[in-house]
């Protein structure tokens, strides 16, 4: 585990209290940022389809201090056949600031 952290949302910034520490830190923010451990609700969300991109700004409590801006493109769809029956799914690509570039992903969308 990387450690225990709360973070406490408000207009403008973040308050961070990490297990351990008497004091918390406050991090401005310059954007509305949806949290780490919202990502993958914000994204079933968005109009998954061919062609569509944009950029989620996520902030991760346990990651630093800044917003990661996370870019998002749906490359296509395909059928996919689960134990649930047939799904679409649409493959997409995603990188970050962090990191230059991840192998194609599916997202199930039912």
């Amino acid at each position: 585990m990387l450690g225990e952290v709360s973070a406490k949302y408000q207009p403008g910034a973040v308050e961070l209290r990490r297990v351990g520490t008497a004091e918390p830190t406050t991090v401005k923010l310059d954007e509305a940022v949806f949290d780490n451990e919202q990502t993958m609700d914000v994204i079933r969300r968005l109009p998954l389809k061919t062609g569509y991109k944009t950029t989620i700004p996520v902030f991760s409590s346990l990651g630093g201090a800044t917003p990661i801006p996370i870019e998002l493109e749906v490359t296509g769809e395909e059928d996919v056949e689960t134990p649930a029956g047939k799904l679409i799914a649409s493959r997409r690509s995603s990188r970050s600031a962090r990191h230059s570039g991840s192998p194609p992903t599916r997202i199930v969308i039912s």
